[in-house]
């Protein structure tokens, strides 16, 4: 997990770089599922009801932990 936690981190920080400051980039195991972790990202420019930067987000994370391991999240 924590190779996942140092790729994600680069991952914010080069989104940071680009779009600006997270809110919120966190990481959090989910109660009701053991071993399901989930991935939590606030931001001014994450606007409410639009899909483009969050799938910008998905597709970042994706490109830098592979699509098996988005799949735990």
């Amino acid at each position: 997990m924590m190779e996942y936690v140092r790729q994600l981190e680069k991952v914010a920080s080069t989104i940071e770089a680009t779009r600006g400051p997270f809110t919120l980039f966190g990481l959090f195991m989910r109660e009701d599922a053991p071993g399901r972790w989930e991935l939590v990202a606030s931001a001014p420019w994450l606007e409410k009801g639009k899909l483009f930067a969050l799938g910008k987000l998905v597709e970042a994370v994706s490109e830098e932990l592979g699509r098996d391991a988005l799949r735990n999240f």
